[in-house]
């Protein structure tokens, strides 16, 4: 580890060396003075002008005026841009002696949407060659949510996204692009950040939606991303947009590029804190008529297990509360409704993150380094969750033709009191029983020196389903670290004009420790316990691309993209657990009372890929894409273990083709596509395995057979996809259309069979699900004041309708 900080650290001053002043050259230097404005002679602040050569800019100031210093003698190209405008161009001839003075006029046009998006395989396309649905954002549309995870980000931004938030403060988000297509497994977008594939799993949560270690929910792994580390973020739609990233990219693909500095003029700092404040915008409507108990009748709290009058009944179904003498928990008190006891059990939430970065750009290369802080107190009492982020990222031309790009990422979560979302970690779930005779507040100060190794109960409403809120935050507690670090590094070769070749390889590597402590006396855990676990992932992949696109003489274009991959996935998982321990608040192995319960888990998977794009073009209106991939997955049979899926894509700008776009229409293009992908199965399904059994039996550790009857004859799971659709400009306002049609075949199900056979399941390749829908998207800039006030809005809508065709000949329902 040591080598490799020495490593950046040398890279880094190297690069920054490019950065340092020529103090000869500072001595022969002058300045650049004038001022930028509209055709009427009003000034236009914001506009940046630069001289690209010596990577010195600087902005115009509400009068249209800029300077820029330190720069040396001679004669210089000066650029002036400003988005929504012309731009200007203009010769300075730079003496010691006075400033030189130079003005641009930039006149008005409409801003140009037909860009550049990133692709599959994080090639650069033009948006008029693409033929098939893609939305993108700029990294500010995320950093400015300050949301802890960056998918809630999303939420709203992209027609035919589905965001779903789980919990509070860390809670894991899932993420859905047009429906449901698996019935049994992922239906999430693979995320790929600089061309490497990372992990966006929820830890603790396994296939069906049950929670393996305890239910706690350590929030989805992809939340561990900075968003101000983000230059963009590309959403690539279902498998015709993703066809050349294989078997994970039938629910489509979201591509993330980070910030290099590349587009930094010199060096610059910059920093930013925000602050923000969570606390419940609603709660559920409760009854305030009738207090603890059951039928009307009376009640009397004794020890809040039923040795009173229904003093351990949870619900609020006894006598009506109209203000006689009852006793209670806490002593004898008016029987009268606590309206705002769940409420006032809530705290507000604060959310604080710093983020500060250094960039600069130089003759070969830029960098760029950033370290990020959030600090975040949840609704909920007790509750933290930390995020550490640090990154470099650069890139290095050693020749004209040779180019290094490459970067790495650390991150450390730490979660405290991590919501649970099922059985008495669930605190909300303790409201729908919730008496509405009782009172949070005497709840939280009946906790004042409650110390767990006395040996008693702590002070609550019931003793027979729940424990007091308080003590579940305060003693109950549970925490975790998750330490991240993804890297990418890529070598790219220039041999001709037309001919290129790169290597790249990146991995996305995580450690993540859990620990749960359960105190003695309480209504669940009256012994005590603990659990402790573990798990490490990591993916590897390395690339070999191939790049040919040569010029060609009259109205054809063509471009061709090849390459071949090696994924490598390892997983492991540990747990360990105990339900007694010998001593209070002692939470280890060595405190156990009796044997503890270890469970463990190891997995690997290969896959082997080649794939290839070849993009055709006809006087830059008239596209044709066609790709192909074919991997080799060591989860399936050998005989059958190598699948093929194809895709083809048309583009047809119909305005430049008929010549038609100066009226309201400026822009019109019509597409199409149709793609085929792959999917394979989880490890270890072929052949039957063991788990190992612990505790041991006779001081022998012994193995049980797995529940689960293997196939040998598993198929890859198949996706048939196809869409049409269009986008038009109209004045200010862009309006994207698609209708879209998706079948999921050969499905990889694990189905239930009779228990005395020995297995408890069988997986089978059964059942269809069709997924159609339509999606729109309308943006308009409303207002481009020349004063730089901009107000642009947008709108999407979508609709997806998903049914299950067909399952297994033999099954008529699926649980």
């Amino acid at each position: 580890m040591k080598k490799v900080l020495l490593w950046m650290v040398s890279i880094t001053i190297a690069m920054s060396c490019g950065l340092c002043p020529d103090p000869i050259a500072a001595q022969q230097a002058g300045s650049v003075t004038g001022t930028v404005t509209d055709a009427l002679g009003r000034p236009l602040p914001g506009a940046q002008v630069v001289i690209e050569q010596l990577q010195i800019g600087a902005l115009t100031n509400a009068e249209g005026r800029f300077e820029l210093r330190q720069v040396p003698v001679g004669s210089h190209l000066v650029r002036a841009t400003l988005l929504g405008y012309t731009t200007g161009e203009g010769e300075a001839a730079v003496t010691p002696a006075q400033p030189a003075a130079i003005s641009f006029i930039l006149e008005e046009e409409a801003i140009n949407l037909d860009g550049v998006v990133v692709t599959a395989l994080g090639i650069s396309r033009e948006e008029r060659a693409v033929g098939y649905a893609v939305e993108s954002l700029a990294g500010s549309e995320l950093s400015e949510a300050r949301e802890p995870n960056l998918v809630n980000a999303l939420a709203g931004k992209v027609a035919g996204v589905q965001v779903k938030n789980v919990g509070p403060l860390g809670g894991s988000t899932s993420i859905v692009l047009r429906g449901y297509s698996s019935i049994s497994g992922d239906n999430q977008p693979l995320f790929i950040i600089d061309g490497v594939p990372i992990d966006n799993s929820t830890p603790n949560l396994e296939e069906d939606g049950t929670y393996l270690f305890g239910s706690l929910d350590y929030g989805n792994a992809v939340q561990d991303i900075n968003p101000d580390d983000i230059e963009s973020m590309t959403v690539l739609k279902g498998a015709n947009a993703a066809a050349l990233y294989g078997s994970r990219a039938a629910n489509g693909v979201i591509l993330i590029t980070t910030k290099s500095g590349r587009n930094a003029v010199g060096l610059g700092i910059q920093a930013s804190t925000s602050l923000t404040f969570d606390s419940p915008s609603r709660l559920p409507t409760y009854q305030n008529v009738y207090g603890g108990g059951a039928t009307n009748d009376d009640y009397l709290w004794v020890d809040g297990r039923g040795g009173g009058i229904n003093d351990g009944v949870d619900e609020s179904w006894g006598m009506p509360l109209d203000g006689r003498t009852v006793q209670m928990w806490n002593g004898t008190q008016p029987w009268l409704p606590v309206p705002h006891s769940v409420r006032q059990f809530y705290q507000v939430g604060t959310t604080m993150t710093t983020n500060v970065s250094v960039s600069g750009s130089f003759d070969r290369g830029a960098i760029r380094v950033s370290a990020a802080q959030m600090d975040a107190t949840g609704i909920v009492p007790n509750q933290e969750l930390d995020r550490t982020a640090l990154s470099l990222n650069t890139v290095y031309s050693i020749t004209d033709r040779l180019g290094l790009d490459g970067g790495v990422t650390y991150a450390r979560n730490y979660g405290f009191n991590r919501p649970g979302v099922a059985g008495s970690y669930n605190i909300p779930y303790m409201w729908l029983w919730w008496q509405r005779s009782t009172d949070t507040v005497d709840l939280k100060e009946a906790m004042v020196g409650y110390d767990p190794a006395d040996g008693e109960l702590a002070p609550n409403w019931n003793h027979n389903y729940f424990d007091n809120p308080y003590w579940m935050t305060g003693f109950r507690t549970n925490e975790d670290t998750r330490d991240r670090l993804t890297g990418h590094g890529s070598l790219s070769y220039d041999v001709t004009d037309w001919l290129a070749v790169s290597a790249r390889a990146g991995t996305d590597w995580y450690q993540h420790r859990t620990q749960q402590a359960f105190p003695m006396n309480s209504q669940e855990n009256p012994d005590g316990g603990f659990t402790e676990g573990g798990t490490f992932l990591q993916e590897t992949n390395a690339d070999l691309l191939l790049r040919v696109e040569p010029t060609l003489d009259g109205p054809f274009s063509f471009s061709m993209q090849g390459g071949a991959n090696a994924r490598f996935n390892d997983r492991e998982q540990s747990f360990v657990e105990t339900e007694k321990l010998n001593l209070p608040g002692i939470y280890n192995v060595s405190n156990s009372a009796v044997p503890v319960t270890i469970t463990s888990g190891l997995y690997r998977k290969r896959v082997n890929s080649v794939y290839g794009l070849a993009s055709l073009g006809y006087n830059n209106f008239l596209f044709l894409d066609f790709t192909g991939r074919n991997d080799w997955s060591s989860t399936l049979p050998e005989e059958q273990n190598s699948y093929f899926y194809p895709s083809v894509s048309t583009s047809f700008v119909f305005t430049d083709a008929f010549d038609i776009g100066d009226g309201l229409l400026q822009y019109g293009k019509l597409r199409a596509s149709w793609a085929k992908v792959g999917n394979d199965a989880d490890p270890y399904q072929l052949a039957a395995v063991s788990d190992l059994y612990d505790p041991s039996f006779g001081g022998v550790v012994g193995y049980t057979a797995s529940d689960r009857l293997p196939n040998s004859q598993l198929r890859p799971e198949e996706t048939v996809s196809w869409e049409v659709g269009g986008e038009f400009r109209l004045g200010r306002a862009v309006l994207d259309l698609t209708y879209y049609n998706s079948l999921t075949r050969d499905q990889i199900l694990p189905v239930d069979i009779s228990a005395p056979s020995g297995y408890t399941n069988v997986v089978l390749n059964a059942g269809e699900v069709l997924n159609r829908g339509v999606e729109a998207f309308l943006s308009a800039d409303l207002i481009r004041s020349s004063r730089g006030f901009e107000w642009t809005s947008s709108v999407n809508f979508a609709t997806n309708k998903s049914e299950v065709v067909s399952l297994h000949e033999d099954l008529e329902t699926l649980q």
